[in-house]
């Protein structure tokens, strides 16, 4: 009698799928539905943003110091010689702030976006369970964390001399260089830089693939994930 040897299924290299987003993003999300996997991708993930944030430490520290010095302008007399001393103990602990950042900052936005995906997925009826909402909202930032290394690499080229406003943080092209002197609306249009379009295209892609929504509804959902993030940053842009 003949037999027979099923082959066994193989196994996700979740660093490979994690990096294929960039290049094969349907494939990569169908893989992730199969086999959902977010380790490599959170640990990839925070190297890559800790790598960005090193690469332009001295112009992020000349953005906290141009912050700190708007909001000295809106103070008393009083106000700002108590503030200028709680300033300038905190203006060292710049770097280290933004290190910390880079750790602890990726898992807050993935949490947040996990969320919106799942209540997304559920209002349109795919159901689909929060922990591939999660595996979604963490694969999907290597879009953000590639640009956010070609962003860094640009400012740092430029030098902290260059930095004369928090908008002078953003390189990647967006409408929003056309407003320069709206730091609201140009902070808003930022936020639909070519690298976060690029995003939210291989977001709907993610959503469609991996949690099974309709393309109707992923779109809507990336669109209300789009303006929580692009009205959160206009709101604290100074």
């Amino acid at each position: 009698m003949a037999s027979t040897t099923t082959a066994a299924p193989q196994k996700s290299n979740g660093l490979s799928t994690y990096l294929s987003i960039l290049w094969s993003p349907a494939t990569a999300f169908d893989q992730l539905r199969e086999t959902p996997t977010w380790g490599w991708a959170a640990l990839v993930g925070i190297v890559l943003l800790l790598a960005a944030t090193v690469i332009q430490l001295p112009e992020i520290a000349k953005v906290a110091q141009i912050a700190q010095a708007a909001r000295l302008a809106t103070m008393t007399a009083d106000q700002q010689a108590a503030a200028r001393g709680v300033m300038a103990s905190t203006t060292k602990l710049f770097p280290l702030i933004a290190i910390i950042g880079a750790f602890v900052g990726p898992w807050v936005i993935w949490l947040i976006s996990a969320v919106v995906y799942a209540i997304g997925s559920a209002i349109s009826g795919a159901g689909a369970k929060f922990s591939l909402a999660w595996v979604v909202s963490v694969n999907v930032g290597i879009i953000v964390f590639v640009g956010g290394i070609v962003n860094a690499i640009i400012i740092a080229a430029r030098g902290p001399d260059a930095i004369s406003s928090s908008l002078d943080a953003y390189a990647l092209p967006s409408l929003g260089m056309l407003f320069h002197d709206n730091v609201k609306l140009a902070t808003f249009l930022n936020t639909y830089n070519l690298d976060y379009l690029w995003l939210y295209v291989v977001a709907v892609i993610a959503l469609e693939r991996t949690l099974s929504m309709k393309r109707g509804a992923a779109i809507a959902t990336v669109a209300v994930y789009s303006l929580l993030g692009a009205g959160l940053a206009t709101a604290f842009a100074r």
